[in-house]
């Protein structure tokens, strides 16, 4: 049967998850990290914190300009400079819509070397800088010293959001502290910006742009990685001695325990949280425009969670067999993992543009910050594992064993 394109899209959205991959990304990712930490010791936090730079450049930036330039006038530099790039670089633009992640971070490279089948991307990273310059370029647009003609600036300047900055920078009805944390916000989001970019064009100018591998290490991953697919057809209390055994080999292999297992579904649980309070704060406030794809988000990510681990209450049995197996299990690390690709980056986006406006109280103000800085750490630290820990599966590599 023939599908339509949009149907076709449709369905990868809501039947896409993560697959396990090589030797089963529990057992890929527990070798890849123990390896990373055995090769570069507290250095590979840097390329964490690249990522960190990566999503808050590719994010942020375009989202903290919406509240200068009116949405509709940014939209033909996002399809320029965004999704057409990572189209070209996929091949598929379905692909690319389906799983949005591709269009603000290079896929098919690894900062440490170790993806298995990595790409040339100096093309790419050098159009991410070109569109971050544009970026720059659009904020005297919207000032009063702006060259534009008084018609124009009518039509791109997002001329609502620059008023009610306004009015709280000069405290006229809104708390004043409220126009103050924004604009440190973004003043925040362009420092890293620009530390991005000075960090890429070294890179660049090194001929280091992740897409070398390390055959070394990638042995090494391989070797350890099965090891641990062997140990994880065990019973738990087997599994956990193997691993053991396996830890006194690689004193640098971690087992899971409380904080790297429970943490993170903690984490996962509290920020769905915090974004169903931001919902809330969007219709207290009449931003009905902005409540309702921010609603549907956060319910996907909720059915993604809920696809991922069989049920409500499954998360904490697979917490639970994790730690007593000492490695992640599939449908944890798939919980943990399910809609980072796919929503946080355009949840992030919505709430970048709609929360300033809304949150009128400290709280409210507390949790639209916390969760916006809570999308961007959990998709670099998901960037950092899918393509710098090599267990990503939805790159060029991916596509070509769909085919």
């Amino acid at each position: 049967l023939k599908f339509s394109w949009l149907t076709v899209l449709l369905r990868r959205c809501i039947a896409m998850k993560v697959q396990p991959q090589r030797h089963g990304a529990p057992a890929h990712l527990a070798a890849a990290a123990a390896v990373a930490t055995a090769h570069f010791g507290i250095w590979k936090f840097g390329a964490l914190g690249y990522r960190l730079l990566e999503v808050s450049t590719s994010a942020l930036l375009p989202a903290c300009m919406c509240w200068v330039m009116d949405p509709a006038a940014l939209a033909p530099l996002f399809v320029l400079l965004w999704l057409l790039p990572a189209a070209l670089r996929a091949k598929s633009l379905s692909k690319v819509l389906s799983y949005p992640l591709l269009c603000f971070v290079v896929d098919d490279v690894s900062l440490l070397g170790l993806h298995p089948t990595p790409r040339a991307a100096r093309l790419t990273y050098a159009i991410c800088i070109l569109r971050t310059f544009v970026l720059y370029s659009v904020i005297p647009l919207g000032g009063e010293w702006s060259p534009l003609p008084e018609v124009i600036k009518a039509w791109i300047v997002n001329w609502k959001a620059v008023d009610l900055l306004n009015a709280s920078l000069a405290s006229e009805g809104l708390p004043w502290y409220m126009g103050v944390v924004w604009v440190s916000c973004v003043a925040g989001v362009l420092v890293l910006s620009l530390l991005w970019v000075v960090v890429t064009v070294a890179m660049l100018g090194a001929g280091r742009c992740g897409s070398e591998r390390n055959e070394t290490l990638l042995k090494q991953v391989d070797s350890i990685g099965e090891q641990v697919q062997a140990a994880s057809t065990l019973e738990p209390t087997e599994c956990y001695a193997k691993l053991k055994e396996i830890q006194s080999q690689n004193p640098s292999f971690e087992l899971a325990s409380l904080f790297n297992t429970v943490g993170p579904a903690w984490a996962s649980v509290l920020h769905v949280g915090m974004d169903i309070c931001n919902v809330g704060t969007l219709i207290l406030h009449g931003s009905w425009t902005l409540a309702i794809p921010l609603a549907v988000s956060v319910c996907c990510s909720i059915v993604y969670f809920q696809k991922a681990t069989f049920g409500r209450h499954r998360l904490l049995s697979e917490v639970k067999l994790s730690l007593q197996r000492g490695l992640c299990t599939e449908h944890y690390l798939e919980a943990v993992r399910s809609d980072k690709g796919v929503l946080r980056i355009p949840e992030t986006v919505l709430k970048v543009y709609g929360l300033p406006f809304a949150a009128k109280s400290p709280l409210s103000l507390a949790m639209a910050i916390g969760s916006i800085a809570g999308n961007v750490a959990l998709v670099a630290k998901f960037v950092y594992t899918e393509f710098d820990l090599g267990i990503e599966d939805h790159g060029l590599d991916a596509a070509k064993k769909e085919q």
